[in-house]
Formats: structure tokens, sequence, C-alpha cells
């Protein structure tokens, strides 16, 4: 009987050892999950903030841009000022969409991220590319 207890003492330490090293398993796991994910959350951050001053340096360019044509207004011809006005206008509605995506992204979390990353990037492009296309027409407009 004796070498029964004794035996049964041995299982239980066993025992208690195997769910003692399982558990380190799964806290060391879960420290390194915790860091991974604290990893990712600082990598989004940056990119939003790198994106966010991407935004603000367009936007800058463009209120320069807003600003030469405007002042040329005043020496240009009776004959091109509506139609530069006119351009003048959808320039600065280009610009303020512009700064309603800035506002929009800025107020997205981190977590949410990668949903929003792709589209303002792209928002971002196609604004862009309006603005230089109308800022092309004012200049044209100039010309004639």
């Amino acid at each position: 009987m004796n070498f029964n207890n004794r035996n049964n003492n041995l299982h239980f330490i066993s025992l208690a050892f195997l769910i003692i090293l399982a558990s380190c398993s799964t806290n060391s796991k879960k420290t390194e999950a915790a860091e991974t994910m604290e990893e990712v959350k600082e990598e989004a951050l940056k990119a939003k903030e790198e994106l966010k001053t991407e935004y603000n340096e367009v936007i800058k360019a463009v209120d320069k841009k807003i600003a030469g044509l405007e002042e040329r207004l005043e020496g240009a011809s009776d004959d091109v000022k509506d139609d530069i006005t006119a351009t003048l206008d959808k320039l600065g509605a280009q610009r303020q969409k512009m700064a309603d995506e800035l506002a929009e992204m800025s107020e997205t979390s981190v977590e949410n991220w990668e949903e929003v990353k792709d589209e303002s990037e792209d928002v971002l492009i196609t604004y862009q590319a309006k603005i230089d296309s109308l800022t092309l027409e004012a200049e044209e407009l100039f010309n004639n």
C-alpha cells in the first residue's frame, strides 16, 4: 500500500508539473501575440500619419495654386474671367472634398485603418489628377 501511495503522489506531482509547463507556454504565446498586435497597431498608426501628411501637403499646394490663379485673375481680360472663376470654383470644391476626406480618415481608428487605407490612397490620387486637370484648364484659359 505504501508503494501505491507513493505512485499516486508521483502521478500527482507529474500532472501538476505538466499543467504548470502548459500554462507557461500559453502565457508566452499570449505575450508574443500581444507584442505582435502592438507592432501592427504602431505600423498602422505610422502609415495613417504619413497619409494624413501627404493629404495636408496636397491641400497646401492646392491653396497655393488657387491663390496664384486668383492673383492672375485680376489682370485677366473680361472675356475669360467668368470661365476662370468657374474653374477656380471647381478647384476649390475639389480642395474641400480632399479636406473632408482627410477629416474622415483622421477619425478612423487604428483597428479599422486597413479597411480605409486603400480607399484613402485612391481618393488622394483621384483628387490630385482632378486638381492637376483643373489647374491646366485655368492656365489654358489665361493663355487664350
